[in-house]
């Protein structure tokens, strides 16, 4: 069928030729081109086919946008008319006691700032793998988080010096295993920590299940089994989709790093990084509500439900780029009577803590914290006291280097210097 006259020598010829063809649409001996017109047809209909199609995905499409809008509000009005903020310390920092301020008054910290302490435990062994402090900035929408190496240096009485002993040894002792372990880390970072959540470190298996998978390139291959533990680890290296088990698989593995629990730290870190870019991303919407249900029910904590669901809310406006994993600057090399130890670098970590999660407008130094290191053959304390002294330590032994160090107090300039003066 011609739709815009007839034509004649390849060319439309006008309308009184239409008019002609029309005339002569009775005469038999007029020829047609039957295939030539039920291809144009065919043409025509495949092309309303494909509007009508696009057509229907846009249709498609904006339904599943106004579900999800309808379901974003939906979901961020509950979580709003159900959240309540955290109580925060009001103390001000230790060693300024001048400084307090009663609870509930921001003046002289800063509005919006959360701290938090994050203690990842595998229970068997009560091995608390995984030790991190950090703050929730909602007003910058900004999250820092510090890990605290298992082997870090800390001024305790045990004899095991370890932050990582803390909690363990207190479990056996019928003691306050969260107080004890919290009260040590405030004394690293000279101010109160607001909240802790203790999580053992299967629940992530549930959390990365909920929210499809995570895609992450493991560093390094992790094969690995110890059945006392009930641990089996197989994975290669590579970038690969994980699903909950395998992920919580790369969190406990340690075995193979080179560069010892650091690289693990590293890899624990960028791990969590891949899931918080999961757990942002638009598709995991409607699963928010399973989420909290999963963090209230697997954590112990002294949140209130409300303050969790604060937390989870104020997570879901971040924007990706602006979570941050730093790790407490050390000597990851040390060894105090053949255990590993890492001996934090003090000024660095004063720099750190006031940089990324310090809520107090004034900066902590060194009079406000009692952290301890060795250096050049002696300890180095901010209080100018290494509790239970040196013989305190596990596998003491008379006569070797360690044995004769001094104790002597950490001043903001190199334990080189101090050093160099003690013995001038």
């Amino acid at each position: 069928m011609q739709l815009f006259g007839s034509k004649k020598g390849g060319k439309h010829s006008g309308g009184a030729k239409y008019e002609d063809k029309s005339a002569a649409s009775d005469n038999h001996d007029v020829e047609y081109e039957p295939a030539s017109q039920s291809g144009s047809v065919e043409k025509i209909k495949a092309k309303r086919n494909k509007q009508e199609k696009k057509k229907k995905t846009r249709k498609v499409l904006l339904t599943i946008l106004i579900i999800l809008a309808v379901l974003l509000v939906g979901i961020f009005f509950a979580i709003e008319h159900f959240t309540e903020a955290p109580d925060v310390d009001g103390n001000g920092l230790k060693g300024d006691d001048g400084d307090k301020i009663e609870a509930g008054v921001t003046n002289g910290r800063y509005n919006g700032m959360y701290t938090f302490m994050v203690v990842g435990l595998d229970k068997v062994g009560n091995n608390t793998d995984t030790i991190m402090v950090g703050c929730l900035n909602v007003v910058d929408g900004e999250l820092n988080i510090i890990n605290i190496p298992r082997d870090t240096l800390v001024n305790t009485n045990y004899n095991v010096k370890k932050i990582n002993y803390i909690y363990p040894a207190c479990i056996n002792n019928n003691k306050d295993a969260i107080g004890e372990l919290k009260a040590g880390l405030e004394d690293m970072l000279g101010f109160g920590i607001d909240k802790y959540v203790v999580v053992d470190i299967a629940t992530a298996e549930q959390i990365v299940d909920t929210i499809g998978g995570v895609e992450f390139d493991v560093p390094v291959d992790m094969h690995f089994k110890d059945p006392k533990q009930g641990l089996y680890i197989d994975i290669d290296a590579g970038l690969q989709k994980l699903n909950g088990e395998q992920t919580v698989q790369v969190l406990r593995f340690r075995k193979t790093y080179a560069g010892g629990d650091i690289q693990r730290i590293g890899v624990q870190q960028d791990l969590l990084k891949a899931m918080a870019s999961q757990l942002l991303s638009l598709g995991n919407i409607p699963n928010i509500g399973r989420l909290i249900e999963i963090v209230e029910d697997n954590t112990e904590t002294d949140m209130t439900a409300d303050n969790i669901r604060f937390y989870i809310k104020e997570f879901l406006l971040l924007n990706k780029d602006n979570i941050n994993f730093y790790t407490l600057p050390g000597d990851t090399s040390g060894s105090i009577f053949g255990m590993s130890y890492v001996y934090p670098y003090i000024d660095e970590w004063i720099e750190l803590v006031n940089d990324k999660i310090n809520p107090w407008e004034k900066k902590i130094d060194v009079s406000n914290i009692d952290m301890v290191t060795y250096s050049n053959g002696n300890f180095y304390s901010t209080t100018g006291e290494l509790k239970g002294g040196v013989t305190s330590f596990m596998f003491y032994e008379a006569g070797t280097s360690v044995a004769g160090a001094g104790v002597y107090p950490y001043t903001s300039t190199s334990t080189n210097t101090a050093n160099e003066d003690d013995n001038s």
